[in-house]
């Protein structure tokens, strides 16, 4: 299965030499986003995706091709019930990954 991801960075560490983003947002204040490619994902197949993704490959690579240029280290999908249970009060639900 081949995976790609697109992220704008929302925090850096350059002393760390970490960087942490949204992997993907499905839905924005319960308004449904519509990706890159037009698709529209459930977050319960985001959910699957990125497990499969972080059992399996967890690597990142310059523009999806080439060598690897880093790895997945922590991950985590917000939604709903995540969101309520931190307090989180921004609209975004999807995957968030460092």
């Amino acid at each position: 299965m081949d995976y790609s991801v697109a992220i704008n960075f929302a925090k850096a560490s350059v002393t760390g030499r970490i960087v942490g983003g949204w992997a993907s947002v499905v839905t924005n204040n319960g308004e449904v986003v519509e990706d890159y490619q037009g698709d529209i994902i459930p977050i319960d197949e985001l959910r699957k995706a990125a497990h499969q993704f972080v059992c399996d490959a967890r690597v990142a690579k310059a523009m999806h091709a080439g060598n690897p240029v880093g790895e997945v280290v922590e991950s985590v999908i917000v939604d709903d019930d995540f969101a309520e249970a931190l307090g989180i009060t921004d609209g975004k639900r999807g995957w968030w990954i460092v």
